[in-house]
């Protein structure tokens, strides 16, 4: 895959929010380490305001990583220690301005985030704000077929008035993959036939990505050894990157970078190539400097700005 594409030109007379400010929702009690890669990773990259919402309890771990970035804590569910279903109110109040939002890193599924989704769906679709959808939050959208006709309701308003859309990215493994898929397209059964597996795709992972962003109107980032992207009737495939990738943490990565770059104004299809792109070049210098079998997703981080340089424009 050959983007062409560039990075956000840095006016001199820049600040921090002409660059660009970013929304991170990610976290919980067990997965505090999810939001703080995709806020490092989005600082790296370039938005020039990036903050972690984060539930209470993950939140002061958080603040011992993230030295450039406000940490906000949210209410949170007190048994498992993820987003409340009232969470979203408290943070709004807290940001002045949101360029793009992204949301699901260690997020946790069950009802009490899958509540905070409804409400943060709602509030991105109405104003108009940038969005990607990563991990536990696409699980979450598989599961809930209402919040998946939000989604629907979208890319008909956008065939109707382009200027009132709201920009999207999902970027799902396999798995997840096949739950969205799975859930838009199921499977037709007979009688005494088992249920289809929801983590397994009946289709190719391409087939799936393209037909899925048909159906959302979004554009969708397959992510695996072949990572698949496709959006608003467009397709490409990227083998650029390395098993040494194959990490714990290296999807929060490259959330964090495709989210930032969407802060920084880049429309979705753009943001998508180039920060798969970005991605799979940080993971190769990651490699090079650590060896393939010990690259985690901080070394990825690390090497963002090495591979950030292949694309100053």
């Amino acid at each position: 895959m050959d983007t062409n594409l560039t990075l956000p030109v840095i006016p001199p007379d820049a600040n921090k929010y002409t660059r660009g400010s970013l929304l991170v929702f990610a976290g919980s009690r067990r997965y505090f380490g999810a939001g703080v890669l995709t806020a490092l990773a989005a600082e790296k990259t370039g938005a020039g305001y990036v903050s972690l919402a984060t539930p209470k309890s993950s939140a002061l771990a958080a603040r011992q990583h993230l030295l450039c970035s406000p940490v906000i804590e949210a209410a949170e569910d007190t048994v498992q220690g993820c987003f409340a279903a009232t969470s979203l109110p408290d943070v709004l109040k807290e940001i002045r301005r949101i360029s793009a939002l992204c949301v699901g890193p260690g997020l946790t599924a069950n009802e009490h985030t899958a509540a905070f989704l409804r409400e943060l769906l709602r509030h991105a679709l109405e104003e108009h704000i940038s969005l990607l959808l990563d991990a536990d939050a696409l699980s979450i959208l598989a599961a809930k077929p209402e919040l998946m006709g939000r989604l629907q309701r979208e890319r008909q308003l956008y065939e109707l008035d382009e200027e009132r859309h709201t920009a999207f990215v999902l970027t799902p493994h396999e798995g997840e993959l096949a739950r969205l898929h799975n859930a838009l397209f199921p499977a037709p059964r007979f009688e005494g036939e088992a249920p289809w597996p929801a983590t397994k795709l009946r289709v190719a992972v391409a087939q799936a990505a393209q037909e899925l962003s048909r159906e959302l109107g979004g554009v969708i980032v397959a992510k695996g050894a072949t990572t698949y992207i496709a959006g608003r009737g467009e397709f490409f495939e990227s083998n650029k990157a390395t098993p040494a990738l194959a990490k714990a943490g290296t999807g929060d990565v490259l959330s964090g970078i495709i989210s930032s770059l969407l802060a920084q104004g880049m429309p979705a299809m753009d943001a998508a190539l180039l920060g798969v792109e970005i991605h799979s070049l940080a993971g190769v210098a990651a490699e090079q400097k650590q060896g393939r079998r010990s690259v985690t997703a901080l070394d990825v981080i690390e090497a963002l700005p090495q591979a950030l340089l292949s694309f100053e424009s």
